[in-house]
């Protein structure tokens, strides 16, 4: 078995096919895959690292988290409603900063 089938997410194998992304964001895709199979939440190191990926990779590590935790590729109306529930979440996060910097 080599390391390209020990990946489970669907979405992540499909990245690492194509070549799509840099190696960096690759890495933190798969440590976001890593995690999500074997938590370990009282390492701070880890935390760390994931708050940051999640900075940077919203989407993409929210649908390897979702991958994972379901078991099976997601749809292309689940990857969707992923992308979409990220924009809702920026769209009310800009109108808090606005909300705050008008106060």
């Amino acid at each position: 078995m080599s390391n390209f089938d020990e990946i489970k997410s669907p979405f992540l194998r499909k990245v690492l096919e194509r070549g799509g992304i840099d190696d960096d964001q690759v890495t933190s895709l798969l440590i976001v895959e890593r995690y999500q199979r074997r938590p370990n939440p009282t390492n701070s190191v880890v935390t760390l690292m994931l708050t940051a990926i999640d900075k940077e990779l919203p989407v993409e590590a929210a649908i390897v988290r979702r991958e994972i935790d379901v078991g099976r590729a997601l749809t292309d109306k689940e990857i969707e409603q992923e992308i979409m529930e990220h924009r809702a979440t920026m769209s009310r996060n800009a109108a808090k900063r606005s909300d705050l910097s008008l106060s």
